[in-house]
């Protein structure tokens, strides 16, 4: 994960802090969103919340964890979840994103721009 990190570090767009237990990655997106990537150093899941920066109230959040189903190894595991967090920050770098609230409801849909439109943001990676 140490490479990963590294490596981040040389993007535009990005802050990396490094409190005692995680990596966390901050990104501020238009419509005043901040997203924080939080990277555990000892467990195999990450975790992404996104804020209104004005309020820092928590307006989204995902998360994901790694466990073996098929046999995998701890690194097997270690390069799933390098992958998926890199696929996504770079996939977040370069979208416009929106936050869409409904009046009837209190769930919020946070959107990036595709090629034909727009798609829920998700930390999974999107399978044919």
């Amino acid at each position: 994960m140490h490479e990963l990190i590294s490596k981040l570090r040389g993007k535009v767009g990005l802050e990396i802090s490094e409190p005692p237990q995680a990596w966390e990655i901050r990104a501020a997106k238009e419509d005043d969103l901040i997203f924080q990537i939080i990277v555990p150093r000892d467990v195999l899941e990450w975790f992404v919340t996104v804020r209104e920066a004005a309020t820092d109230k928590e307006v989204w959040s995902d998360s994901n964890e790694y466990y073996a189903t098929d046999n995998e190894t701890d690194e097997e595991l270690r390069s799933f979840m390098r992958h998926d967090i890199e696929r996504f920050v770079d996939r977040l770098l370069v979208s416009t994103v929106r936050l869409l609230k409904s009046p009837k409801s209190p769930l919020t849909r946070l959107e990036w721009r595709a090629e034909d439109g727009w798609e829920l943001v998700s930390i999974q990676e999107d399978l044919p």
